[in-house]
């Protein structure tokens, strides 16, 4: 897998006799992978995909594994890696068949770069300027290894409370909210922290004081666990 060039593959695993597909990969780079496996075979069959590397006896050595069922399954699995050989496996672990698959691994470093120049909210320089009461806007980005926060300049036109929600579009959904893999903070201009509430079922985040008009806000956007995975992200902000 070269450096930000996705592979794609397609083939077939079997309840007997051909059960086992490997693949080895080549990572020029440290950073974050994106293994995503497509199950397109409607036959129910379960498979299982790893990534891993060869042990000190000669054989495989899973580092990471996910397992879904064919059909509409899409799997994914996020891993930092080091530059280094590793070998992807496609097992069936069911009994109906064949579980057809499309296999794909991206270097999600180079899906849109790194910036760093917004990893606090003094280095912050450009203002996004909300609309008005009940209108929305939507930031997007990612955080993962190398770039684990991002930090957006914020502006309202009137005095109000301000909701920050997570959109349903984005890659890893409220949960990753939930679970704490990602968490937003709020300070004002002197840098002091602008309480919020979440509320985990709506997957919700909003001030608990009113916001003033024309007063500058950073909303920080961080990776908890950057090591472990690169997460893309929607927020959409409403002014009540």
């Amino acid at each position: 897998n070269e450096s930000g060039i996705a592979t794609t593959v397609t083939d077939a695993v079997w309840s007997s006799g051909d059960k086992f597909d490997y693949y080895c990969v080549e990572v020029l780079e440290d950073g974050s992978y994106t293994l995503n496996t497509a199950l397109t075979t409607l036959n129910g069959n379960a498979v299982k995909v790893s990534i891993g590397t060869v042990n000190n006896k000669g054989g495989f050595k899973a580092l990471q594994s996910i397992t879904g069922k064919a059909g509409s399954d899409v799997l994914e699995m996020n891993r930092n890696l080091t530059a280094g050989t590793y070998y992807i496996k496609v097992e069936s672990t069911g009994s109906n068949g064949a579980a057809e698959y499309s296999l794909e691994m991206v270097n999600n470093n180079k899906r849109s770069g790194f910036d760093n120049s917004d990893d606090s909210w003094q280095m912050v320089a450009d203002r996004i300027n909300n609309t008005p009461c009940g209108d929305a806007t939507t930031l997007s980005d990612w955080v993962g290894l190398g770039d684990a926060v991002d930090v957006f300049e914020l502006n309202f036109e009137q005095n109000g409370v301000v909701s920050f929600e997570w959109n349903d579009s984005a890659e890893f959904g409220k949960d990753a909210l939930a679970s704490g893999d990602i968490s937003l903070a709020l300070v004002n201009a002197n840098g002091e922290k602008v309480a919020l509430a979440f509320d985990k079922g709506t997957g919700i985040y909003s001030t608990t004081t009113v916001l003033m008009a024309d007063a500058d806000y950073y909303l920080s956007v961080q990776n908890k666990k950057p090591s472990q995975n690169s997460i893309d992200y929607k927020i959409d902000i409403s002014l009540a």
